[in-house]
């Protein structure tokens, strides 16, 4: 059976690969297709599902013929038989050890088997359910009646919404379900170096296509969007910064945020631009962003705007940093959109992806293990390397410029 689908002229094999090392993960093509469309907007379910029984990158690559740029022509070929017949991806989990154990679901918990436990394990059992529905029942409370705690912001990876300059219907779709009835209040952008690298250009690109698809919806007559674009970074601590003038008796850094700013208005966006030129990294984007911007302004609806490579960390401190208490947030609302990888080479990508596990676990062991706002404005301004009292000549030799960046 053959079939044939539009792929667009940027198809590449990093693609094709991406798709298969996540196959895995997904029990059905209907599934898989929804996690492929983002990548690949005209992917099709025959596709999906060749993929999936794909064993090698190389029975991918064999199936797949380019006609012409941009048009890929694809033979799916009958499903792998085994002695007891036909496999199936329902029938999967019977023939694949790693389905059969860790996918398979488990037996109902049975009444009966409670009154056959020991007496402790009962007793262990009933406190822990007690404990279960009074901490359920307390988040109820406070975050339902005005109590004042921001309660954890839990993100999923379904709700991260994939935007390309090929984006499907599908991510506007997803990103206007996620605020039905009302614009969200900002679009924080993370600039993600100075000198305008490639990959902060397609975050910018991304702001700027969110900021359309929200006015052609929200706008009507009179009535102009509320949403404000956040431009987020001053510098990064591995990068010299842009001086202008250098020379002259006043000469001025040019942040990464103004940077930003300025490529945005070449690119002929008109709309409201703010910036934030105080944070350094990560952990900066999140506190100085709720400082100047969410507390201040009383935003709860947010869009945060960064590369796939760095959501897991971007989500991470965003999550840990907007719940911090007190607040003047009865509840803030993130959604989290994230743009292609395809500004980096497979090479170099999987050098910033390995750099960014390395961060990420430095972050969460640096991290001060509290929900106050005070003990944690105090480890920032005092212990994190990028805004404590020292310089880089001051501190300590052992802190190197490379741990100075890990988060």
């Amino acid at each position: 059976m053959y079939g044939q689908v539009h792929l667009g002229p940027m198809v590449s094999s990093d693609k094709l690969y991406t798709l298969w090392q996540s196959r895995t993960l997904y029990r059905s093509a209907e599934d898989f297709e929804r996690f492929a469309r983002p990548i690949v907007p005209s992917i099709d379910t025959p596709l999906c599902e060749a993929i999936m029984r794909a064993q090698t990158i190389e029975d991918v690559q064999k199936m797949i013929v380019l006609d012409n740029p941009g048009m890929m022509r694809y033979s799916v070929l009958p499903p792998p038989t085994t002695p007891h017949g036909t496999l199936s991806m329902r029938r999967i989990e019977d023939h694949h050890p790693r389905f059969a154990t860790s996918h398979r679901k488990s037996a109902p918990l049975q009444i009966s088997s409670l009154r056959n436990m020991p007496r402790a394990l009962q007793i262990l059992f009933a406190l822990f359910v007690i404990l279960s529905v009074s901490t359920l029942f307390q988040f109820v409370i406070e975050d339902g009646m005005g109590g004042g705690r921001v309660s954890p912001v839990r993100v999923l990876d379904d709700d991260v919404i994939y935007w390309s300059e090929r984006h499907s219907i599908d991510s506007e779709d997803a990103l206007l379900g996620r605020f039905p009835g009302k614009a969200p209040d900002a679009i924080i952008v993370l600039c993600g170096g100075s000198h305008l690298p490639p990959w902060s250009l397609l975050r910018f690109d991304a702001a700027i296509g969110i900021y359309t698809l929200l006015a052609n919806t929200y706008s009507t007559g009179d009535v102009e969007l509320p949403t404000k674009i956040v431009v987020s970074g001053g510098g990064s601590p591995h990068v010299a910064p842009w001086v202008v003038d250098a020379d002259s008796a006043a000469p001025h850094v040019v942040h990464e945020s103004t940077e930003g700013c300025q490529y945005m208005r070449s690119k002929g966006y008109q709309g409201p631009l703010m910036k934030e030129i105080s944070s350094y990294d990560t952990i900066g984007n999140a506190f100085f962003v709720r400082m100047l911007f969410t507390e201040p302004a009383g935003w709860e609806r947010v869009v945060v705007v960064t590369s796939k490579w760095h959501m897991e960390r971007t989500r991470r401190v965003f999550e840990y940093v907007m719940r911090l208490r007190p607040s003047s947030h009865r509840k803030i609302h993130m959604v989290f959109v994230a743009t292609d990888d395809g500004a980096l080479p497979g090479e170099a990508l999987q050098t910033r992806v390995d750099l960014e596990r390395r961060s990420l676990e430095a972050m969460e062991k640096a991290l001060p293990a509290t929900d106050q706002m005070s003990v944690f404005h105090t480890w920032l301004m005092s212990r994190h390397q990028q805004y404590d009292e020292y310089g880089p000549k001051e501190r300590d030799t052992k802190r190197t410029r490379q741990q100075n960046s890990l988060y």
